[in-house]
């Protein structure tokens, strides 16, 4: 079988879950997990940008600039844990209800 062949195939099967019943909330819980997915990817990106802050403020060897670099990353992983619980949550309810969905078609 080929890959095309097997996505083919994968789309027929999964395809009917986001036309089902409760089409409204799976929907929107797609794109709510696309949602925070991008924002997982933009937190990755603003802690690279972090770094490079982090650092400058370490060579101009600023003690202000490293407690606002300190602040700055709580606040960050604040945000990150956050948006990684919400993303799990989100996930996992999409999960359960697409393997109930498959049990009961």
């Amino acid at each position: 079988m080929s890959e095309s062949s097997f996505f083919v195939r994968f789309i027929r099967l999964a395809g009917g879950y986001w036309y089902a019943e409760d089409k409204t909330t799976i929907r929107r819980l797609t794109a709510i997990l696309i949602a925070l997915t991008v924002a997982q990817i933009a937190i990755a990106v603003i802690i690279t940008e972090w770094s490079a802050d982090l650092f400058n403020a370490l060579d101009q060897r600023s003690m202000k600039g490293l407690m606002v670099q300190v602040s700055a990353i709580v606040l960050i992983f604040a945000a990150n844990i956050a948006i990684t619980v919400s993303h799990l949550k989100v996930k996992r309810s999409l999960q359960i209800g697409w393997r109930t969905w498959l049990t009961s078609i």
